[in-house]
């Protein structure tokens, strides 16, 4: 039998010798040098179902009242030429239960999102627009979630994440789940979860050893043009930070101009 390299046009002798000297160096282990290999992963006899894992974490994060984290976000969208692209983003958000919220979203591009709620009132600042609104909401994340996004199209980051009780909102309305296995995600083994309903398929990677916090999260818009989607890696996980009290009152930009926050697709438009 030839082989492959000969077959495949354009693969140099260079290419050649670095297969040889792979083959020849890969049992070349010092002796007393350690191999490098992934930590045991944990016991997958019975595992437990996706709705069970969910509710979980769905409990342990409602069981404390102020948390934080960052996460690191890759959206993908079609574009009218047919290419996909890929936008980049870091979220961090503060969260102390029941009515105070804080969140930064950064993008690649450099523009910035800045959220404050607390207490039943909702301020957002957009920058570098330098552009801010307030309206008033309901006095609990939740329901707040509820308004700002269906009322006024605010894109609220991980909604279903904060918005959950004891009963994980991933589970609302759910058509199919599959428990796919164990997996190495962001230093640590991971339960991989699959899950369907009518609008969107979604992935969630939780933790399997220590607290059921989720690690990594995909979602991809099933009915909308194009299948837009977005994955996000969770760290900095922390669930007894000290805030201070004034990081959840808003903080007006020098210079920064008001606009009424308008429902819907109009939510940011500027009046000449």
């Amino acid at each position: 039998m030839r082989s492959p390299l000969k077959t495949m046009p354009g693969v140099s002798g260079a290419v050649c010798l670095l297969f040889v000297m792979l083959a020849l160096t890969s049992g070349c282990q010092q002796d007393g040098e350690a191999a490098v290999d992934f930590p045991a992963a944990p016991d997958e006899q019975d595992p437990l179902s996706p709705e069970e894992l969910l509710t979980q974490m769905a409990a342990f994060m409602a069981a404390h009242d102020d948390y934080s984290f960052e996460a690191l976000v890759t959206y993908q969208s079609l574009q009218e030429s047919g290419q996909t692209l890929h936008f980049d983003m870091v979220e961090r958000v503060a969260v102390s239960q029941p009515d105070r919220l804080f969140w930064t979203t950064l993008n690649d591009d450099a523009s910035s999102d800045r959220a404050w709620y607390n207490a039943g009132q909702f301020s957002m600042l957009k920058q570098p627009d330098n552009i801010y609104g307030q309206i008033d909401v309901p006095a609990a994340i939740p329901e707040m979630i509820d308004v700002v996004t269906n009322d006024y199209g605010v894109v609220v980051p991980f909604s279903d994440l904060l918005a959950s009780g004891d009963e994980s909102v991933f589970l609302q309305d759910l058509q199919a789940s599959e428990y796919v296995g164990l997996a190495w995600v962001e230093g640590g083994w991971s339960h991989h979860l699959a899950l369907r309903n009518e609008l969107v398929d979604f992935e969630v990677w939780m933790q399997a050893e220590g607290d059921p916090i989720p690690l990594k999260l995909a979602i991809t818009w099933k009915l909308e043009e194009g299948l837009p989607g977005y994955v996000a890696r969770f760290r900095e996980w922390n669930f007894s930070p000290v805030f201070d009290e004034s990081q959840f009152d808003f903080d007006v930009a020098d210079g920064a101009e008001r606009i009424d926050i308008l429902p819907t697709d109009v939510a940011w438009e500027v009046e000449p």
